[in-house]
């Protein structure tokens, strides 16, 4: 069985159909349909015949199969058949799967690793099993990160097949590379829990993340220093999300987020009464123009004062369809009488 499976997984891997002989049970007929064999010859089909019983029998056209089987086609790859050391060789199983360990946690605060592959010396540049072996990953991870690891274990535990995934810096190299940790539970043991992880090269996207985020942070700093705020209005759910606060005590009343912005800006008196034409200009203009526009309108800053202030905004369009509206607020500090 084990040759004959071996033949059949090689054929469908370079893409050759293929034939057995002699099947002679339902067994063996189910066994070769199992492992990807649909042609077969023997006495369970048919036992030998004259020529002319088997003229009668192909005539049948039950018994004839008129698709073309020679055709292209794409199947889907078995994980067995993926595995299969006939043709899975040990650099390629390294591209596909990229650093992979077993790990054991006694459940507290000791983290060694068992076993690893190639990929994951490569990713964490280490040299060999023996150093990794004998370090408790905790100490030498760096310290803002072991709280994390702990978490992510017992997430793991508890997720099931979900697992947990982390990000973490790869101290091993430099505190600008990161990688990331996708943590599944194997089992437990006398002493000790068994985990699983695929381990891969973050470092490109943490950047990403960390520039995107500078640059946020940096955008709101502006924004305070020149004191103005950013509100930011989506077309599909007609909420107005405020993206930055306004400086100092100027509240207007807004709130985090303001649901049917364009009704409650004037049910609620957000908007001076006179300047509500101003309002339903804006919201006009931005449904169907990606120009800016601006207008002076009043803000509700408590029960009793309205506030002037320039009101800037403009369309993000995605396809050429509306998604969002970016208001930025600059209060000139005049009262409106």
């Amino acid at each position: 069985k084990e040759i004959l499976e071996s033949v059949i997984r090689m054929a469908k891997w370079i893409g050759l159909q293929t034939i057995a002989e002699g099947v002679e049970t339902d067994d063996q007929k189910r066994f070769l349909l199992n492992l990807g064999c649909y042609y077969a010859q023997g006495f369970y089909f048919a036992k030998p015949m004259p020529e002319e019983e088997f003229v009668k029998l192909i005539q049948n056209p039950e018994n004839v199969i008129a698709d073309n089987t020679e055709g292209e086609s794409v199947e889907t790859i078995e994980i067995e058949e993926l595995l299969h050391s006939d043709f899975m060789t040990e650099s390629l199983l390294n591209n596909i799967l990229g650093g992979v360990a077993i790990y054991k946690f006694d459940g507290k605060d000791d983290f060694r690793i068992i076993k690893a592959n190639e990929a994951y010396y490569d990713i964490k540049n280490y040299v060999s099993l023996k150093e990794l072996s004998s370090q408790n990953l905790l100490d030498s991870s760096a310290p803002e990160d072991r709280g994390r690891i702990i978490k992510a274990l017992i997430e793991a535990k508890d997720s099931g097949s979900k697992g947990a995934t982390i990000h973490l810096r790869n101290i091993r190299r430099n505190q600008n590379e990161w990688i990331t940790v996708r943590m599944f539970y194997l089992a437990d043991r006398e002493d000790y829990e068994l985990y699983y992880s695929s381990v891969s090269d973050s470092t490109e996207m943490m950047n990403a993340m960390q520039e995107r985020d500078m640059a946020r942070r940096s955008f709101e700093t502006a924004l305070e220093l020149i004191e103005v705020f950013v509100l930011e209005y989506s077309f599909a759910d007609k909420t107005m999300r405020v993206k930055t606060k306004p400086s100092g005590n100027e509240s207007y009343l807004l709130g985090d987020c303001i649901e049917n912005a364009h009704e409650t800006f004037i049910k609620d008196n957000i908007i001076h009464p006179s300047h509500v034409l101003k309002m339903e200009k804006i919201f006009a203009h931005l449904k169907d123009s990606d120009e800016p526009i601006f207008e002076m309108i009043g803000l509700r800053q408590n029960d009793n004062v309205y506030k002037k202030c320039i009101v800037k905004a403009k369309t993000v369009y995605d396809d050429k369809k509306p998604v969002k509206a970016i208001f930025v607020v600059k209060s000139t500090g005049d009262i409106i009488e």
